[in-house]
């Protein structure tokens, strides 16, 4: 792998060709250079009982749990 290629098609049935979209071809990357990971935030309760209970009605039966579970209690 390396960075800055993509690898792109014209149409579906042309085979592949790698691009390279970086400006500077020459950058180097290292882990030293990345942005600070993330925290997740997760949803407020608020939206947690919107999906429970506007959307989970359209989701299928073996997905509701996953997708819109039941708000916590607090």
């Amino acid at each position: 792998m390396q960075p800055g290629v993509v690898f792109v098609k014209e149409k579906y049935t042309d085979p592949e060709k790698a691009i390279n979209i970086l400006r500077n071809e020459d950058a180097i990357f290292s882990a030293a250079n990345l942005p600070p990971i993330l925290e997740k935030g997760g949803l407020s309760a608020e939206r947690k009982l919107y999906l429970f209970n506007q959307i989970r009605p359209y989701v299928q039966d073996h997905a509701k749990d996953l997708t819109c579970p039941p708000p916590d209690e607090e």
